[in-house]
């Protein structure tokens, strides 16, 4: 093979390499934007909110009841 060919040759092949690699960065993106996408909006967060209760050491939380002790 002559020096021609082979220059010929190992640009070619380091052109169609960076090609692929640009080719899978751009779907690998395009792929994490469309599964962004799917998700939607996040639900609500769940609020421990403590209810008030007829017994001062009673505390009701995600409908459980605790009852607090005190010397």
């Amino acid at each position: 093979m002559n020096d021609m060919n082979y220059w010929k040759l190992l640009r070619s092949t380091a052109v169609l390499t960076i090609m692929f690699c640009v080719g899978i960065f751009l779907y690998a993106r395009w792929d994490l934007k469309r599964f962004a996408e799917s998700l939607g909006e996040p639900p609500p967060p769940i609020s421990e909110k403590m209810e008030s209760t007829e017994n001062p050491n009673e505390q009701t939380t995600l409908g459980k009841t605790v009852t607090f002790k005190t010397d």
